[in-house]
């Protein structure tokens, strides 16, 4: 999977980012939002890719399918 992020200044703007992105599979999702938005959690990716109320186990397994071949780096977060 090939892609290239498209800012604000592309003539092709926005709108057309955001049709690409909704026909990605959920793998290419989660790494399209990745890239755009590095350092977030399994919830913070569920909540912006399927919304609020939705559980993250597909995403935290698509997530772990991805940092084993490479694509994505998982880290665990430090609290207290």
């Amino acid at each position: 999977m090939e892609f290239e992020l498209v800012g604000g200044d592309s003539p092709l703007g926005r709108g057309k980012v955001l049709k690409v992105a909704a026909r990605l599979d959920r793998k290419e999702r989660i790494v399209f939002f990745a890239i755009r938005h590095p350092g977030r959690t399994d919830r913070e990716i569920t909540d912006e890719l399927d919304g609020n109320a939705k559980n993250q186990q597909a995403v935290n397994r698509a997530c772990r399918e991805l940092a084993t071949v490479g694509k994505l780096q998982r880290r665990h977060e430090r609290t207290g």
